[in-house]
């Protein structure tokens, strides 16, 4: 489907990840779809719930994050300051999500206080948009070998995912 998925392994051991592709699509419009947060769809990959917590302005906003883990693991959860920044020239975009840990812990999930997320967005100014996703996160107590065994998954059938539901998304 012509996505790229690469990983290196990060200081402690586990592996960064980086997807690249290209969607048929103007950019406000996969800024938006990627953005949706009270309205996840199943292209998130291993995402169970996602919601905007507060919007501090159309550019910058607080979500909460539920992660799906398979059994006997726990959920993991995670709150996350999500700003958007646009090029002067709008030609690109980065979004980028990382940890807000001034959240209380509530429920039977494991918090998750360890990620980076950027989406790198770029006009290629003949109707396709270069996507880049750039993902990290220890989803805390699960072994190394193990988490890396999978890590490469949830970033690469995003990327897939957003390719595939972009046309369709209003």
């Amino acid at each position: 489907d012509q996505v790229t998925a690469y990983s290196q392994v990060r200081e402690g051991g586990i592996k960064a990840v980086r997807v690249v592709t290209e969607v048929e699509a103007p950019l406000e419009k996969v800024i938006k779809f990627i953005t949706d947060y009270d309205n996840p769809k199943e292209w998130k990959h291993s995402t169970r719930s996602s919601k905007i917590v507060k919007r501090e302005s159309a550019d910058a906003f607080k979500v909460y994050f539920v992660i799906a883990t398979p059994w006997p693991l726990k959920d993991r959860d995670f709150y996350a300051d999500v700003t958007v920044n646009h090029t002067e020239t709008n030609e690109s975009c980065e979004i980028i999500i990382i940890p807000d840990t001034n959240q209380k812990n509530h429920g039977n999930k494991v918090r998750m206080t360890d990620f980076d997320t950027r989406w790198k967005l770029t006009d290629h100014k003949n109707g396709k948009i270069g996507v880049e996703l750039y993902s990290y996160g220890d989803p805390v107590g699960v072994p190394i070998s193990f988490v890396n065994m999978f890590i490469v998954d949830t970033p690469f059938k995003t990327v897939k995912n957003l390719k595939r539901d972009i046309k369709d998304y209003k």
